[in-house]
C-alpha cells in the first residue's frame, strides 16, 4: 500500500511529511503536555515545515527530550501512518512490543488507530 492510499484510508493529509507530522503530533499527546503540543501545532502550521521541531532539534530523533521508549513510539507511528503493511513497520511493531511495558504498548496501539479516523491538521 502506498503513502497516498495510506493517507486517503487515514483520512490525513495527503502529502508525505504532513502526515508524517500528523502521526507524530498524533503519538506527542501520551507524552507531551497540552502546553508544548499547541505549541508544536502552531509552530507547524505557521512555518508550513513538515516536520516537528523540539526543543531547537531539526528533528525528534535529535531531541534528548523524549526517552528511547518514546522515540520508538513516534517512529512506529510514523512507519504505521504512511506505510502499515511494510516490512519495516512489522519489525517496528514486534521491537515496541518487546520494549514496552503492556500498558505502554496498548496506549501506544491505540494512540496509532485513533490516527486513522482523526484529522489534528488541516
Amino acid at each position: 500500500m502506498s503513502w497516498r492510499r495510506c493517507a486517503a484510508f487515514a483520512g490525513a493529509p495527503a502529502s508525505e511529511g504532513r502526515l508524517a507530522a500528523w502521526g507524530r503530533l498524533r503519538v506527542a499527546q501520551l507524552f507531551c503536555n497540552e502546553r508544548r503540543i499547541q505549541e508544536q501545532r502552531t509552530n507547524l502550521l505557521a512555518s508550513g515545515e513538515s516536520r516537528i521541531k523540539l526543543d531547537g532539534a531539526e528533528d525528534w530523533r535529535e531531541c534528548c527530550f523524549f526517552s528511547q521508549k518514546e522515540k520508538l513510539a513516534f517512529a512506529l507511528a510514523e512507519a504505521l501512518t504512511l506505510c502499515p503493511e511494510c516490512r519495516s513497520s512489522r519489525i517496528l511493531l514486534w521491537y515496541a512490543h518487546d520494549m514496552l511495558d503492556e500498558a505502554e504498548f496498548i496506549e501506544l496501539m491505540i494512540a496509532i488507530h485513533s490516527m486513522r479516523s482523526e484529522i489534528l491538521i488541516t
